[in-house]
């Protein structure tokens, strides 16, 4: 489980994009690690805007037309009236679960509006089946966490992260 307190630091001029992606590392020589799957969330906001309006899925997949892997956008979720609109701090949690069918992992994403409590949830899951290097002593997943910003400035705090034995 990956948390963390968001908050918008300076509202977009026009359109502003927010990405927030998990992956998991694999131990190979491929310096991209590009075989791993990750998934990620999309914060979109409107013109001025103190709160996202959307948020949208992202899933690294397999190309239709060949065995290229890219990320995709996959769904997307409209906030509407779930959040008030001059309150910026929100605290997002992304629950990733290993399943036992077809090598998938779910991510759960939870962003709760800080100031009143009120909250949004939704899943989603990665397309690739996820690889550990596991000896007698210890299972080792690496994972990155990366932000990336378009057109507006937020701030992220007390990054919190917290692994749960699968048995």
């Amino acid at each position: 489980k990956v948390e963390f307190d968001y908050e918008l630091t300076n509202a977009p001029n026009g359109a502003g994009t927010v990405r927030m992606y998990v992956k998991q590392l694999m131990g190979t020589s491929d310096p991209t690690n590009s075989e791993g799957f990750y998934n990620g969330l999309q914060l979109r906001y409107s013109n001025g805007a103190l709160i996202p309006q959307t948020a949208v899925t992202e899933v690294y997949k397999k190309h239709d037309t060949d065995e290229q892997w890219d990320h995709f956008p996959n769904k997307e979720i409209d906030f509407g009236e779930n959040f008030v609109s001059e309150k910026a701090k929100f605290h997002i949690e992304i629950m990733m679960e290993p399943l036992n069918t077809d090598g998938k992992t779910k991510f759960t994403y939870t962003i709760t509006q800080t100031e009143t409590g009120k909250e949004v949830t939704f899943s989603e899951f990665a397309t690739q089946e996820a690889l550990n290097y596991v000896s007698e002593d210890e299972v080792n997943d690496f994972y990155h966490i990366t932000f990336m910003t378009e057109n507006l400035e937020f701030k992220v705090s007390n990054l919190q992260c917290t692994s749960y034995k699968v048995l």
